[in-house]
C-alpha cells in the first residue's frame, strides 16, 4: 500500500492511489491554503479599505459642517455689511438735512447782522419835551401816534 497516499482537506480525508492524483492533490493543497491566505490577506485590506473610507466619511461630514458654518457666517457678514449701510445712508442724508440747516441759519444770521448794521447805522435824535412830559424823536425810528 505504499502508492496509497491520505490526504485532509478541511476536515475531509481523501485516499489517492494514483502517483499523479497524488501530485495534482498536493499542488491543490497547497493552492488552497495559499488562496486561504490570500484570502485572509484581502480580508484584512478590505477591513483596512473600509476604515479609510469611513475615515474619509467622517472627515467629508466634517467639511459640510464646516463649509455650513462658513456659509452662516458669510451670510451673517452680508446682513451686517448692509446693515451698516443703511446706518451710513441715513448718517448721509442727517448731515445733509443738518448742511442745509446750517446753510439756512447762516443766512438769516447774515440777514440779522445787515439788519443790525443798518439800524446801528441809523442816528436818532431824541427830545424830552418837559411842557407836555414827552419823548420826541426828531429823527430816525419813526413810531406810530
Amino acid at each position: 500500500m505504499a502508492d496509497v497516499s491520505k490526504i485532509n482537506l478541511y476536515g475531509t480525508s481523501y485516499n489517492i492511489k494514483d502517483t499523479s492524483a497524488r501530485s495534482s492533490a498536493s499542488t491543490a493543497y497547497s493552492n488552497a491554503t495559499q488562496a486561504k491566505t490570500d484570502a485572509t490577506d484581502a480580508k484584512a485590506a478590505a477591513s483596512t479599505a473600509n476604515e479609510t473610507a469611513n475615515a474619509a466619511k467622517t472627515a467629508a461630514a466634517n467639511a459640510e459642517s464646516a463649509a455650513n458654518t462658513a456659509k452662516t457666517a458669510a451670510d451673517n457678514a452680508a446682513k451686517a455689511a448692509n446693515s451698516a449701510k443703511t446706518s451710513a445712508d441715513s448718517a448721509s442724508k442727517t448731515a445733509n438735512d443738518a448742511a442745509s440747516a446750517a446753510s439756512a441759519a447762516q443766512t438769516k444770521a447774515n440777514e440779522a447782522s445787515q439788519t443790525a448794521t443798518w439800524i446801528a447805522g441809523e442816528s436818532v435824535v431824541v427830545s424830552y419835551d418837559t411842557t407836555n412830559e414827552s419823548i420826541n424823536f426828531a429823527q430816525g425810528i419813526t413810531l406810530p401816534e
